[in-house]
């Protein structure tokens, strides 16, 4: 069977500002053309990082009718809580609609989404490189390796990641 199509989020980005601690995700199920009204929906939030082989073991997100007109893009509500308890993460929503007689469908087409919730990083300084003061760093220094410092800043969070480039 083809998987269902991917959920439609009006952001792939969920923070504070646009899911608050009191709010609703609008998910949009796209429309399919055997819908019935008798038909269900389970929506699961998955780590991006390890989604299992049967996704449909991860949190439950939404269950529920889906609303009329089913054949065509349809919204559903879920509560901001539901979300937000998953912390920060590189996330996936998926689904699985399920007919009268409880049969599932393929799991859907993964839809990527991220969770940042909480104050953001401040009071960045910018990185210091004790090996290019006095200089000049030249590109044969980097190759054979240079330390960059990174101080403290508010705000932080275990799994917070620093990209150093070059050039």
């Amino acid at each position: 069977h083809t998987p269902p199509a991917v959920l439609k989020l009006s952001s792939e980005y969920l923070d504070d500002a646009n899911l608050p601690d009191t709010g609703q995700l609008t998910v949009t199920i796209p429309g399919y053309p055997d819908w019935k009204d008798s038909d269900k929906i389970a929506i699961y939030l998955v780590d991006a990082a390890s989604i299992p082989d049967d996704p449909t073991t991860a949190p439950l997100m939404f269950f529920g009718s889906v609303p009329a007109p089913g054949a065509t893009d349809t919204p559903v509500q879920i509560p901001a809580a539901k979300i937000r308890d998953f912390g920060d993460a590189e996330c996936v929503l998926l689904y699985v609609l399920i007919d009268k007689a409880e049969n599932p469908s393929a799991v859907s087409v993964n839809k990527n989404v991220s969770l940042t919730f909480g104050p953001l990083p401040d009071i960045l300084t910018p990185p210091r490189v004790p090996q290019a003061v006095p200089g000049p760093l030249l590109n044969e220094h980097v190759r054979v390796g240079v330390s960059v410092w990174i101080d403290k800043y508010d705000n932080w969070k275990a799994g917070d990641k620093v990209r150093v480039t070059w050039g």
